[in-house]
């Protein structure tokens, strides 16, 4: 039976940048509903402009959501992310989820970022709350590009679906609140999520035109191997790189029970799973054999060999990695 809720895919930057675009690419085929891009600004990431690789993913795909899940909106104006937010929306409509996160940057990166702004959490609410006012149009500034009404948009236009990230329940309730999505991570913290985080959301929750319900979506990270030989070398190499995380390791089959019980242990609406391998073809082919078990709409049939190319269609340039 296939999977009664949405599955998207989560990239965390460890991939290439061309590694995101040929991932998302093929990714666009299995099934996942959405396509997030995380903010990373430590030594050696690609990813610290989601918004930009947010719209070239968007551009090479055509079905997936797509958008950036974690701008890090200590380090930058209100304005200038929304003009961000609607400039995305406007070139990719009904196809925009975008995301802000609470987190900080690593130092020195930070103090540079911040460039002068405050960063504490007080700031924090305060320019979360400004987004939200700017994007929905209620107050004097205005995000640009103003909506092509010859397009037959409706005049001032519709505002992206904003997300807010976190794990705590501040997060949740500032979230309910302003009537945005809530988008909570299984593994950022040795302590596992706790559910009264989206209970306290959909408990408080005030309805907007973009959120008319409460929407949560749990990120997982995932390392779907092809045999229990190839889950048992993951999980090892997992627990040497990434210790102190909660992370789903095994066969498709496996990780499908481990995310069906997550899934019912939080009440999450969707899942984003971050595939942890280390190479754009190992992580398409774990998410490829995750999508046939999970019974995606588009995942039939399209399971590659172990070792073999990606099986999406038309010629497509190579997988890099």
């Amino acid at each position: 039976m296939a999977t009664p809720f949405p599955v998207g895919v989560l990239d965390l930057g460890a991939l290439t940048v061309h590694g995101t675009l040929a991932l998302a690419r093929e990714v666009d085929t299995l099934g996942y509903h959405r396509f997030w891009i995380t903010e990373h600004h430590d030594a050696g990431s690609p990813h610290a402009n989601p918004v930009l690789l947010a719209a070239l993913v968007a551009n090479g795909t055509r079905r997936m959501r797509v958008g950036p899940c974690g701008v890090l909106l200590r380090y930058c104006t209100p304005l200038a992310v929304a003009h961000d937010a609607t400039l995305l929306e406007a070139l990719f409509p009904g196809r925009i989820d975008f995301g802000v996160a609470t987190s900080r940057a690593p130092e020195p990166q930070a103090t540079a970022l911040a460039g002068g702004l405050p960063t504490d959490d007080a700031a924090l609410a305060a320019r979360l709350g400004e987004l939200l006012a700017i994007t929905r149009r209620e107050t004097p500034l205005v995000p640009l590009p103003a909506p092509d009404v010859d397009e037959g948009d409706a005049p001032g236009g519709s505002p992206p679906p904003v997300w807010v990230s976190g794990n705590g329940l501040g997060i949740a309730g500032f979230a309910a609140a302003s009537g945005a999505g809530l988008a909570a991570s299984s593994f950022h913290t040795a302590a596992p999520l706790s559910p009264a985080v989206f209970a306290r959301y959909r408990d408080t929750f005030r309805p907007r035109p973009e959120f008319p319900a409460p929407r949560t979506a749990l990120a997982v990270s995932v390392l779907c191997a092809a045999t229990d030989a190839d889950a048992r070398m993951y999980h090892e190499m997992y627990q040497r790189l990434f210790g102190y995380e909660r992370t789903i390791v095994g066969t498709a089959a496996q990780c499908v029970d481990e995310l069906l019980a997550l899934q019912m242990e939080t009440g999450a609406d969707e899942l984003v799973v971050a595939p942890r391998q280390p190479t754009t073809v190992e992580a398409f082919h774990a998410l490829a054999r995750l999508a046939e078990a999970l019974e995606l709409p588009l995942a039939s049939g399209l399971v590659p060999a172990r070792d073999g190319p990606p099986a999406t269609g038309g010629p497509r340039p190579p997988l890099p990695g």
